[in-house]
């Protein structure tokens, strides 16, 4: 865990410094419910405009999943930390990258010791971006997360699945952003 402090550390550190861009704050959302449980996913972002429309940036991310799967209630909260990158294009569109750890209370790995994990995920995104205004801007977006890791907090959160029921690792944000 202390490596990837370091890493994240250096990043970030490395971005703050290098900026000659504008600056923007936002915040990501994912949300879904049933008569079984839900989540709410809420992502605090700091972005800088390394080029013209080229941002990057940290992120800071909490997870509360809640169940009451079979008459039991269960809830969870879990962090995690980002990094990201989103290129604007065509005035209406995006792509990005992403990179999260996640700090999760459980670990579904076979033969796993330790109750709980980190979780990496590596998530391309691409959707909407409409600037509103002179200072206002919204994402909205489909996720693939590409390791699609066995203890990460966004299975639940997977849009789609095949045929035979195996969940495909897709899913949506939504971003409010404004420029600072």
């Amino acid at each position: 865990m202390k490596k990837y402090i370091v890493i994240f550390s250096l990043l970030i550190s490395g971005f703050i410094f290098s900026q000659q861009g504008s600056k923007e704050i936002g915040v990501d959302l994912n949300f879904w419910a049933s008569n079984n449980g839900g989540s709410i996913n809420v992502a605090p972002r700091f972005g800088y405009e390394a080029a013209d429309n080229f941002v990057i940036g940290p992120s800071v991310r909490y997870i509360n999943h809640w169940s009451t799967l079979y008459g039991q209630k269960y809830s969870s909260n879990i962090f995690g930390f980002g990094l990201y990158g989103h290129y604007r294009f065509i005035e209406w569109l995006y792509a990005g990258a992403d990179f999260e750890l996640y700090f999760t209370p459980y670990n579904y790995k076979v033969g796993a010791t330790k109750p709980k994990s980190v979780a990496p995920a590596f998530i391309l995104s691409a959707g909407l971006s409409r600037k509103i205004g002179e200072r206002f801007r919204i994402n909205a977006g489909i996720n693939y997360d590409i390791i699609n890791n066995v203890n990460s907090p966004l299975r639940p959160s997977y849009v789609a699945q095949t045929a035979k029921g195996v969940r495909v690792p897709l899913f949506y944000r939504v971003a409010f952003i404004f420029s600072i």
